[in-house]
C-alpha cells in the first residue's frame, strides 16, 4: 500500500521538509520510499482521495488495499503525515510462516492430484477411445493418414489429438498411462500459465494468495477427465487457452509473442469444438489491452479463417433448435453443469427437488461472475490483473453455453457431467483473479460498486471455493472407486477378448458400436503389440 502526501493539501511543497517525516511501502516498487518521494506512487493508482468535507474540515486520504483499506489524517501545518501501512493477514503474519503456508498450499493440491492419478489410472480403451484405434490402424498404412485424422469425432475436430495418438502408438506402443500422465502435465502447466499471467500484472500479490486457484485447478471432481485417457484432448485446448492469455497479456505485445498466441489458437481450435472459444475471448483481452489495430485486424482474421475450415463440410448440428425450443429446461441444464464442481449427481429421470442444489449453486456462481465483471468495471485496462480474470469468466461461461447448446436434448441428468468440470471450474478461478487483481476505482467512480458490490462479491466467491473444495474432493474419490472397478474389468475383457462374451465386450468396451468391430480393432491392437498387450 502506498502513503503518501499529494500536493494539494495545501501544506507545502517538497522544498518545506528539512527532512522525510516518515517511510512508507510502495505496493507498486516494494520499497520503503521516503514520505517526500512517496508520490510516486500516485502513478500506480494506489490511492484513493475522499472529498473535502464540506464543513471545512481538513480533507482524509484512503491507502488503497486489494483486503483492507485504512485511512490516513492530515492535519494542517504541523505536517504531521501518520504513515500507516495498510495491512493484511500475510503482513501481520512472521514471514516464515507465510512462506511454509504458501508451500503448503501449493504441495497440498499438486501431491494430492498426482496420487489421485497414479492410484486410479489404467491402461484400458473404453468408449470414444476405440476411434483412436481407427486413427491408428491408418497410420499403418500411411504414417500420418491426413484424411482420417481430419474426420470429426461427433462436432469435434480432434487433428491435433489424433497426431500425438498416432505417435504414442509408434513410440510407446499406445500406453495410454502416458497419455493419462500427459494430461495431468497439461493440467498442472495450465495452472502455472493461468497463475504467472495474473502474477506479472500483479507483483505486489503475495503467492499465498494465489494457492486457491491451484485447489480449484486440480480438483478430484474432474476424475472422469483424469483417468480417462482419451479426453487428454480437452486438457490440450485446457492449455492452449492458457497459454494464449499468458501470451496475449504481455505487458509488450511483440509480434513473436503474438505468433505465438495465434499457433497455440490454431491448436485449441483442431483439437475440440471448445477450442474455437479461444478467439472471442482472446478478442476481448486484445480489446482491454488497448492493442495495436494490426494486431486486432489479424486475430479476426486468424479466428475467422479456423472457423471456417473448422466448419467447412462437418454437417450441421441436428440439435441445435432444442436450446430455442426449450428455453426453461436450456437455463436449468446451464446452471447444473456449472453446479456439478460440486460433484453431485443427478438421477436419470430427474426432478426439480434432485437439481435445485445445484441450480442454485450455479445460479450464485453465474451473479458472482457478473459482479467481479462488474467490480472491474469493462473498462479497458493496459496495467491491472483483473483483465485476466475476465478472460477465464467469459470462457467458462462460454464453455457451458456450447455445452447446453449441444447436450441439453438428452435431459437434465447429462449435465451433471464430471468430464465438464475441468473447464467449469475455470469460473471460480477467473472471479476469484478478478477481484484479487483489481485496481481501486478513482474518486469519481461510483462509490456503492466498493462499498456494497465488493463485499458482497468477495464473500460469496470465497463462500463458494469453500463449498466447492470441501464437496468436490470427497465426492470425486467416492464416484472414482466404481470407475476404477469398471476400467479394471474392462482392462481385463480387452486382454482376454478371444474369450470374453459378447455381452461383455459391449457392457465394457463400448456398447455404440457391435461387437464385431470391437473384436476386429481388438485383434488390430494384439497383432502389434498395442495398448495391454504389448511385450506379448
Amino acid at each position: 500500500s502506498a502513503a503518501f502526501w499529494p500536493p494539494d493539501v495545501g501544506i507545502g511543497g517538497p522544498g518545506d521538509f528539512l527532512g522525510p517525516v516518515g517511510r512508507v511501502l510502495c505496493s507498486a516498487t516494494h520499497r520503503d520510499l521516503p514520505i517526500a518521494n512517496a508520490a510516486t506512487c500516485a502513478a500506480a493508482g494506489r490511492f484513493r482521495r475522499i472529498p473535502r468535507p464540506p464543513t471545512g474540515e481538513l480533507p482524509i486520504y484512503e491507502i488503497a488495499h486489494p483486503v483492507v483499506w485504512k485511512t490516513l489524517p492530515v492535519r494542517g501545518n504541523e505536517t504531521e503525515l501518520q504513515a500507516v501501512r495498510a495491512t493484511s493477514l500475510v503482513d501481520r503474519l512472521d514471514q516464515r510462516v507465510v512462506v511454509v503456508l504458501t508451500i503448503l498450499g501449493f504441495a497440498i493440491p499438486v501431491l494430492a492430484y498426482l496420487w489421485f492419478a497414479h492410484r486410479f489410472s489404467l491402461n484400458a480403451i473404453v468408449g470414444d477411445q476405440w476411434d483412436d484405434v481407427t486413427v491408428i490402424q491408418g497410420s499403418y498404412v500411411h504414417f500420418f493418414d491426413w484424411g482420417r485424422m481430419w474426420v470429426p469425432h461427433n462436432d469435434n475436430r480432434i487433428f491435433f489429438p489424433n497426431i500425438i495418438v498416432v505417435l504414442l502408438a509408434h513410440t510407446v506402443h499406445f500406453n495410454l498411462l502416458v497419455e493419462e500422465w500427459l494430461s495431468v502435465a497439461m493440467l498442472l502447466a495450465a495452472t502455472a500459465l493461468a497463475i504467472l499471467a495474473h502474477k506479472r500484472r500483479s507483483p505486489s500479490t503475495p503467492w499465498l494468495y494465489y494457492c486457491p486457484v491451484a485447489f480449484l485447478m486440480l480438483t478430484w471432481v474432474q476424475w472422469q477427465n483424469t483417468v480417462w485417457g482419451f479426453q487428454f484432448a480437452w486438457y490440450l485446448v485446457l492449455l492452449s487457452f492458457m497459454a494464449c492469455v499468458f501470451l496475449l497479456d504481455r505487458p509488450v505485445l511483440t509480434w513473436l509473442a503474438f505468433a505465438g498466441a495465434m499457433v497455440t489458437a490454431v491448436i485449441g481450435t483442431f483439437s475440440s469444438l471448445q477450442g474455437l472459444l479461444i478467439w472471442p475471448v482472446g478478442l476481448a483481452l486484445l480489446y482491454f489491452r488497448r492493442r495495436r489495430a494490426w494486431q486486432f485486424g489479424l486475430w479476426v482474421v486468424g479466428g475467422a479463417a479456423s472457423a471456417v475450415l473448422y466448419f467447412y463440410h462437418l454437417g450441421a448440428s441436428s440439435q441445435t433448435s432444442f436450446v430455442t425450443s426449450h428455453p426453461l429446461e436450456s437455463v436449468r441444464f446451464y446452471l447444473v453443469t456449472i453446479g456439478e464442481v460440486l460433484g453431485q449427481t443427478v438421477p436419470l429421470r430427474d426432478s426439480v427437488s434432485s437439481t435445485a442444489p445445484l441450480e442454485l449453486f450455479g445460479l450464485l456462481v453465474v451473479l458472482s461472475a457478473v459482479a467481479a465483471v462488474i467490480v472491474n468495471g469493462l473498462r479497458r485496462d493496459e496495467s491491472s490483473a483483473s483483465p485476466v480474470g475476465v478472460a477465464l469468466i467469459s470462457y467458462g461461461l462460454l464453455f457451458v453455453a456450447s455445452v447446453t447448446q449441444g447436450r441439453a436434448y438428452l435431459g437434465i441428468w447429462a449435465a451433471a457431467q464430471s468430464r465438464y468440470t475441468s473447464f467449469t471450474v475455470i469460473l471460480f478461478v477467473g472471479i476469484y483473479l478478478t477481484i484479487l487483481g483489481r485496481v481501486p476505482r478513482t474518486a469519481a467512480s461510483p462509490q456503492w460498486i466498493d462499498r456494497i458490490v465488493l463485499p458482497a462479491t468477495s464473500a460469496a466467491v470465497l463462500m463458494a471455493i469453500v463449498v466447492q473444495v470441501s464437496f468436490a474432493f470427497p465426492d470425486g474419490y467416492r464416484h472414482e472407486v466404481p470407475n476404477y472397478g469398471y476400467f479394471a474389468k474392462a482392462e481385463t475383457v480387452l486382454r482376454n477378448i478371444d474369450h470374453a462374451s459378447n455381452a461383455d465386450v459391449g457392457y465394457y468396451l463400448f456398447y455404440f458400436e457391435s461387437d464385431a468391430s470391437i473384436r476386429q480393432r481388438a485383434h488390430f491392437l494384439q497383432t502389434h503389440h498395442l495398448s495391454v498387450f504389448a511385450g506379448q
